[in-house]
C-alpha cells in the first residue's frame, strides 16, 4: 500500500462551546500527540485548534486528513493555522511517512 503523509496527532471536532471565539468556528482539537511525532517537533500541543492545513479549511477530521494525503508523504513542510488560547498561529511541520 501506499506510504501517507502522518502528523502524528490525534484530533477531534470542536465542540459547540469550544468553537466560541475560534475564527469560522470550525477546526479540530488536538487531543493526542505522540512522543516523537512531527506535530510536537513542529511545535503543535495538545488544546490547539488546527483551524486549516495549507490554506484548507479543518471543517472535519476527514476534510483534514485528506488535505494532509494530498500533499504525499516526503513532500516537505506542511503549514498550519493553528487556534491556541485566543490566539491566532501559524506553524510549518513536517509529516512523517506511515
Amino acid at each position: 500500500p501506499p506510504r501517507r503523509a502522518s502528523l502524528g496527532a490525534s484530533v477531534r471536532d470542536l465542540s459547540a462551546r469550544e468553537a466560541i471565539g475560534v475564527p469560522g468556528g470550525l477546526g479540530q482539537v488536538v487531543t493526542r500527540l505522540g512522543e516523537e511525532s512531527a506535530a510536537r517537533r513542529g511545535g503543535l500541543a495538545e488544546g490547539d485548534v488546527v483551524v486549516a492545513l495549507d490554506g484548507v479549511p479543518a471543517s472535519s477530521r476527514g476534510a483534514l486528513l485528506r488535505a494532509l494525503w494530498a500533499r504525499g508523504a516526503g513532500g516537505g513542510p506542511v503549514t498550519l493555522d493553528v487556534w491556541r488560547k485566543g490566539q491566532s498561529i501559524r506553524l510549518a511541520v513536517t509529516p512523517t511517512e506511515r
